[in-house]
C-alpha cells in the first residue's frame, strides 16, 4: 500500500506537469478553452445571372438595356465578318472591338452617358450611377453558362490590371490615379462587355472583374450573361474563326501574265 505523503506528491507533479502542458501549448498559440470560430466572410462574392428577365432586370438597374447591348453586338459581329483574307490576321478582332466601343457609344451618349480615352483606356461611363464600361474581345467561355471562368482572349495593359486589382481589394479607385483625374471615374465600378463570336452564334455578358492574373481578367465579382443570338447554323464564306483563322472558303482569282 502507498504511503499518503507519496500519494500527494505524485498528484503534486501530475499537476504540476499538466500546468505546464497547458502553458507550452497556449505559447504555441493553442488554447486550453474551447472557441467558436466564425465563418471568414469574403469581400467579394460571385453574382451569375443568365435569365433573360434576370439580366433584363439588372442591366435596367445599370441604365442599360438588352436589345441596345444586344444591338452592341451586332455591331461587333458585322465589323468582325466584313473583314476579308486581305486584311492584317489580327484585324477582325480588333475590328469588333472597335465597332461594339462606337455602338455602345452611340447607344447610350444620347441618354445620358459620356465616354473618355485616357492613355487609349477607353471607357463608356454613367456618372450618375458611378459605373463605367469597358469592350474587350472575350474567350471561347464568354457569354456562355457551363465551362470555365471565362477571361479576355488577348492580355491587357498596365491599366487594366492596375484596374482590375484595385477593385478587386475594394480601393475607391478603380483605374490609375491620372486616367481617374483624366476619365473622372475615381470611385466608380467597372463592367467588361465580353463578345465571343463562333460561326454565326454571338455570345456576349457583361461583368466586374475582381481578379487578373498574367495579364488576363481570371476571376469575376458579377457575371451577366446575355442570351445568345443564333443567326443560323450555316458558315459563313471567308470569315475567321475563334483563332482569328479562315473558317471558310474565300477564293482570289489568280490569272496568268502573258
Amino acid at each position: 500500500m502507498t504511503p499518503p505523503h507519496k500519494d500527494k506528491q505524485l498528484s503534486l507533479r501530475l499537476l504540476l506537469c499538466l500546468i505546464d502542458i497547458s502553458e507550452r501549448l497556449t505559447a504555441s498559440g493553442f488554447s486550453s478553452t474551447y472557441e467558436e470560430r466564425k465563418p471568414e466572410v469574403r469581400s467579394k462574392v460571385l453574382v451569375l445571372r443568365a435569365k433573360e428577365w434576370e439580366v433584363s432586370q439588372r442591366l435596367r438597374e445599370l441604365g442599360l438595356d438588352l436589345e441596345g447591348m444586344q444591338s452592341v453586338s451586332r455591331a461587333g459581329y458585322r465589323a468582325r465578318v466584313g473583314c476579308s483574307p486581305l486584311h492584317p490576321p489580327t484585324f477582325p478582332g480588333t475590328a469588333a472591338w472597335a465597332a461594339c466601343v462606337h455602338g455602345l457609344r452611340s447607344q447610350y451618349i444620347p441618354a445620358g452617358w459620356r465616354f473618355a480615352d485616357p492613355g487609349n483606356f477607353s471607357m463608356t461611363i454613367n456618372d450618375a450611377l458611378k459605373i463605367y464600361i469597358v469592350c474587350a474581345t472575350g474567350d471561347e467561355a464568354s457569354g456562355k453558362l457551363i465551362g470555365r471562368t471565362p477571361t479576355t482572349k488577348t492580355p491587357k495593359g498596365q491599366r487594366t490590371e492596375i484596374a482590375v486589382k484595385r477593385q478587386g481589394e475594394l480601393w475607391p479607385e478603380a483605374v490609375p490615379e491620372d486616367a481617374a483625374a483624366a476619365g473622372g471615374v475615381g470611385g466608380y465600378k467597372a463592367f467588361w462587355f465580353l463578345l465571343n463570336i463562333e460561326g454565326r452564334r454571338i455570345f456576349s455578358e457583361l461583368s466586374s472583374p475582381s481578379e487578373i492574373q498574367r495579364g488576363k481578367i481570371t476571376s469575376w465579382s458579377e457575371r451577366n450573361i446575355l442570351p445568345v443570338i443564333d443567326l443560323d447554323d450555316s458558315p459563313i464564306v471567308g470569315t475567321r474563326g475563334p483563332r482569328d483563322g479562315f473558317t471558310g472558303e474565300f477564293d482570289i482569282p489568280v490569272q496568268r501574265i502573258a
